[in-house]
C-alpha cells in the first residue's frame, strides 16, 4: 500500500521540506521498504532578530518593559519617601510637591547640588528641607543590587560589575567617609556624577549608598536634628531600600509525565543529573574482543565509577578503563577505535556531573 510523508525540518532562519512516498508493504527480495522523494525544496526567512546585535528581538521588548517597571517603582519608592516626610512633619505637603515650581528640590539645586548637601551632612546639621533633598536622593540613586544567585556573564553586565567593584576598593582604600564624599571630592566624578549612555563609570552597590545613609542618620542625631529619630531612619530605610522579590516559578512547573501528582523534577536539580549519569552508566556496554563476551557494568564497578565522577570534572572512557583495570581487550561500545579519523577514542568524555562540580557537592 503506497504512502505518502511530508518531512519536515524547521530553523530560526529556514524551513527544509520534502514529500516521501513509499509501499507499506517489504520487498521479498532485500527486505526493505521502496520509497522515493517526490519533491524537496527549502523556504528561507530573515531571522527574527537585531541585525547590528544579532539578538532576538524579544529582547528589546522585554528590556523596554524591564526599564518601564524599573521606573514606575521608582516613582512609587519616591512618592512613599515624601510622604513619609510629611507624615514625620519634616517638610509641608506643598514643599515637595513635584506640581509646584518652587519645591525644595528646584530651589535648593540652584545654590547646592543634593551631591554637596550629602557631604556637608557628615559635617553641620542640615536643615529639614536640606535633608529632605539628601535622603530623596539617597532613595533615587540607591545603586545597583541583584538577587540572582550568579550574575549574568554578558559584557554589559561584567563591565558594570568591574566598575563597581573599582569603585568599592577606591572608596575602602581613601579616607573618604562616604560615597557621597568620594563622588563630590574625587577627581574621577568632576566631570559628571551619573553615568552616561554605555558608561559604568559610576555605578555604586545599593550597601555602600545604605551605609551612607544609616551614618548621615547618625550624625545629624549627634547634632540635634529631631527627625534624625531611629524609628524615622527604620521606616525610612525600609521604603528606600527595600526591593521586590524574585518571582516563584513555581506555578509554572508541570506535573510528571509518569508520576502524575509530582511537579517535574528541575533539569540541573542533583537527582536529574544522578539519573542522568546512571542512566549513561546503565546503557554502556562492553565488548571483550577476545572471547566476544558482552556485558554492562557490574555493581561494583558502577559504584567505583560514581565515585570517580563526584571528584572529576569530565570523566573519560580511559579513566574508566583505568578505574576498573579493564583488559586491553575490553573495548566500549559506541567509542570510535579506528585510527587516522577525527575521533578523540577513550579520550572522549563519558559522564560528567556538571552540577556537582559547580557546587562542590559531594
Amino acid at each position: 500500500m503506497e504512502k505518502r510523508i511530508l518531512g519536515l525540518d524547521i530553523g530560526i532562519a529556514s524551513v527544509g521540506w520534502a514529500l516521501v512516498e513509499f509501499d507499506d508493504e517489504f520487498d521479498d527480495e532485500d527486505n526493505k521498504k521502496k520509497g522515493m522523494i517526490i519533491k524537496s525544496g527549502v523556504r528561507i526567512f530573515t531571522r527574527a532578530e537585531t541585525p547590528k546585535e544579532k539578538e532576538s528581538l524579544a529582547k528589546q521588548r522585554r528590556e523596554a518593559r524591564s526599564q518601564r517597571r524599573r521606573i514606575s517603582r521608582r516613582v512609587e519608592r519616591l512618592n512613599s519617601v515624601r510622604e513619609l516626610f510629611v507624615k514625620t512633619g519634616l517638610v509641608v505637603k506643598e514643599s515637595v510637591s513635584k506640581n509646584n515650581p518652587n519645591n525644595i528640590y528646584i530651589t535648593l539645586n540652584q545654590i547646592k547640588t543634593p551631591w554637596q548637601l550629602r557631604m556637608e551632612a557628615l559635617d553641620r546639621k542640615l536643615t529639614n528641607e536640606e535633608f529632605a533633598v539628601v535622603l530623596t536622593h539617597l532613595a533615587k540613586y540607591r545603586g545597583y543590587k541583584s538577587l540572582r544567585k550568579t550574575d549574568s556573564k554578558d559584557n554589559k553586565t561584567g563591565e558594570m560589575l568591574e566598575r563597581i567593584n573599582q569603585n568599592k576598593k577606591r572608596l575602602d582604600n581613601s579616607d573618604y567617609r562616604t560615597l557621597g564624599e568620594m563622588f563630590c571630592k574625587h577627581e574621577s566624578y568632576k566631570k559628571h556624577k551619573r553615568n552616561k549612555s554605555g558608561e559604568y563609570i559610576n555605578s555604586a552597590p545599593r550597601e555602600l549608598v545604605e551605609e551612607e545613609a544609616k551614618k548621615i542618620f547618625d550624625k545629624l542625631r549627634e547634632k540635634g536634628n529631631n527627625f534624625a529619630d531611629v524609628n524615622i531612619e527604620r521606616e525610612y530605610l525600609k521604603v528606600a531600600f527595600s526591593q521586590k522579590p524574585a518571582g516563584s516559578i513555581n506555578k509554572m512547573v508541570g506535573f510528571c509525565t509518569f508520576e502524575n501528582e509530582e511537579k517535574r523534577a528541575p533539569r540541573d536539580s542533583y537527582s536529574a543529573e544522578l539519573f542522568k549519569v546512571l542512566d549513561t552508566i546503565n546503557n554502556t556496554t562492553l565488548m571483550d574482543i577476545k572471547t566476544g563476551e558482552i556485558r554492562n557494568f557490574k555493581k561494583k564497578e558502577i559504584g567505583i565509577i560514581l565515585e570517580t565522577v563526584k571528584n572529576v570534572k569530565d570523566v573519560k572512557y580511559a579513566r574508566i578503563r583505568e578505574d576498573l583495570k579493564l583488559e586491553k581487550s575490553v573495548k566500549f561500545k559506541g567509542v570510535d577505535y579506528r585510527e587516522n579519523v577525527k575521533s578523540k577514542g577513550e579520550d572522549k568524555t563519558f559522564i560528567s556531573m556538571k552540577l556537582i562540580m559547580k557546587l562542590n557537592l559531594k
